[in-house]
């Protein structure tokens, strides 16, 4: 893919060669083996997507679309040459994910098979209603990092969010809770077959 292009402040949240950042690609996809696995013939929506990496190992693993939301201007510019640099086709779109309940991207999908929600939801305001979204875009695999399983974070007023307990309610069965390179809670949850949804 080459090296990894940055956002305009010169940092990135990727780690890469000629770029600052919190991790390089290899710790942030420790624990994600199952995804990866899971990739052939499916589609990804990565909320919280960053410099969209995590994405384009999926797609390299035989996903065959790819569609990530980000905050920040900047890494989403870069996701999109990043996924150009390496030949994919995907979408980006910048916007604040703690409204994602209330909005969606006109052309957004309305399912994916495998939905990654990796080191997002703690740091919103109502990260309840953004799992519960992000479950209701799901099909098949979702995939949560976080430093624990019951968020409790100052960003959300520390109103208790046990996230499997959650999940378990949006018809999703707690399949596998391997550790991250820092030992990172995440949880891989599939949807429960029947189980009842709202509309995404």
């Amino acid at each position: 893919m080459g090296r990894m292009i940055a956002d305009a402040a010169g940092r990135g949240w990727f780690d890469a060669p000629g770029v600052a950042g919190d991790r390089t690609l290899a710790q942030q996809m420790v624990g994600l083996d199952h995804l990866v696995q899971a990739a052939p013939g499916r589609t990804v929506l990565d909320l919280g997507c960053a410099e969209g990496l995590i994405g384009l190992v999926l797609m390299r693993a035989g996903a065959v679309a790819l569609d990530g939301i980000d905050l920040v201007h900047n890494r989403i510019v870069a996701a999109g040459r990043n996924a150009e640099a390496a030949g994919v086709e995907a979408r980006y779109w910048c916007q604040d994910l703690d409204g994602f309940a209330d909005w969606a991207p006109e052309d957004l999908a309305p399912r994916y098979d495998l939905v990654l929600a990796l080191s997002i939801a703690h740091k919103l305001a109502r990260p309840d209603r953004f799992l519960e979204a992000a479950a209701a875009r799901c099909d098949g695999l979702l995939a949560v990092r976080l430093p624990a399983p019951v968020i409790q974070d100052r960003r959300s007023g520390f109103v208790p969010v046990d996230v499997p307990a959650l999940l378990d309610r949006a018809g999703f069965d707690l399949e596998a809770t391997p550790a991250g390179s820092l030992g990172e809670w995440i949880g891989l949850f599939r949807r429960r077959q029947g189980a009842e949804r709202p509309c995404a």
